[in-house]
């Protein structure tokens, strides 16, 4: 049987496919975390712990680093200069993303007991945790363009831009809507 020479995968496909890779490593980390209807709210709190946390944050700085690395066309040269930036840029987002990880491992705790007010006062920080992250990339161009030239620079930031949207993807894919609380059962009032 010949196979005939498949065309060459394009930048989008090659994004698709590490990023379902790394989902795929993600989702049960993720799922095993999310609380269950009928598990009683106090058993949800310690689902999102730091060992899990971290293991999530390996896999997916592996999976960034690795699409990276296959999609940005970089010369030696440009290599030297810019993998220790990255590396730092990628410390530095997650100090920004950990309030992301805190107000998760919040949800999961709480997820059951919100009404309108937490609910609100929840999605409006995890909003303002968004607009602190696109002003951390925006603030972070300046860095990448003093080691490569523009449209290499341009390029990384729109990689990572489309994996981080995936990653977060999965990650809310993975938790259940407020709307759905009612059907977490309740320690019940004595």
């Amino acid at each position: 049987m010949h196979l005939a020479p498949s065309k060459p995968r394009s930048l989008a496909q090659k994004i698709a496919l590490v990023i379902t890779a790394s989902a795929l490593s993600i989702a049960p980390v993720m799922a095993a975390q999310a609380p269950q209807a009928a598990q009683p709210q106090s058993q949800n709190n310690n689902l999102f712990n730091d060992a899990a946390a971290e293991a999530l944050r390996r896999d997916i700085q592996g999976g960034m680093k690795l699409a990276i690395a296959q999609n940005l066309k970089l010369t030696p040269e440009e290599s030297v200069r810019f993998w220790p930036i990255y590396d730092q840029y990628a410390v530095d987002a997650l100090k920004v993303k950990e309030v992301q990880k805190n107000l998760i491992a919040e949800y999961l705790a709480k997820f059951g007991s919100y009404d309108d007010k937490a609910a609100s006062d929840f999605v409006r920080r995890w909003l303002e945790n968004d607009v602190e992250f696109a002003k951390f990339r925006a603030n972070s161009v300046n860095r990448f363009e003093k080691v490569l030239p523009p449209l290499k620079a341009a390029s990384f930031f729109q990689l990572t831009r489309g994996l981080t949207m995936l990653i977060d993807l999965q990650i809310i894919g993975q938790l259940p809507l407020f709307q759905d609380q009612d059907q977490v059962q309740r320690p019940s009032a004595k």
